[in-house]
């Protein structure tokens, strides 16, 4: 008996690198749950026969919306690639202190 393909979830999917970790998942076989704040996502879900839940990796609420759809589904989670969009931008001292500390627990935490 063949097991079940094994399930990822990726975060901020919707393009770029997220985008690209989810289609590479998926052709080697991946069953996928993604995530993204834009609506990119819907496509890239449809494309990829994927759980889709637009939201954000700031949110708790969106990672258990994720987690627990995902599960709902495919019955397990194997991995995650745990991708995130960018921290604030600009000059670097014009960046106030609770920008770069909401920054760095995007990228860090």
């Amino acid at each position: 008996m063949t097991p079940p393909a094994p399930v990822a979830l990726v975060t901020a999917a919707g393009r770029g690198m997220g985008a690209a970790c989810a289609r590479v998942l998926a052709a080697h076989g991946y069953r996928l749950g993604l995530m993204a704040r834009s609506a990119d996502i819907v496509e890239l879900g449809e494309e990829l026969d994927a759980v889709v839940v637009r939201g954000s990796v700031a949110s708790p609420a969106d990672l258990e919306s994720l987690v627990r759809n995902t599960q709902s589904r495919f019955g397990r989670i194997d991995g995650v690639v745990n991708n995130t969009g960018h921290p604030p931008k600009g000059e670097l001292l014009a960046i106030t202190d609770a920008e770069w500390h909401q920054g760095f627990e995007l990228v860090y935490l």
